[in-house]
């Protein structure tokens, strides 16, 4: 096989950044803050779990496959 022939890759796009909680008396507050880890990334994906739960998503995020 020639060196400069590439073989599939899957690419992945990192959602990087940052997640705070700030928990008070009554009330807590969340946040996701953008930090890209690379250029073209995405901020962390903030999910619903249910009524009381929340989910943050870091690391891959979107994949893709290139030939």
């Amino acid at each position: 096989m020639p060196k400069n022939k590439h073989e599939d890759e899957i690419v992945a796009n990192l959602a990087g950044g940052r997640a705070i909680v700030h928990v008070a008396k009554d009330v807590i507050i969340f946040a996701a803050i953008d930090r890209p880890v690379e250029r073209n990334s995405i901020p962390p994906r903030v999910v619903n779990l249910d009524a009381t739960h929340i989910g943050v998503l870091f690391g891959a995020s979107e994949w893709a496959h290139s030939c």
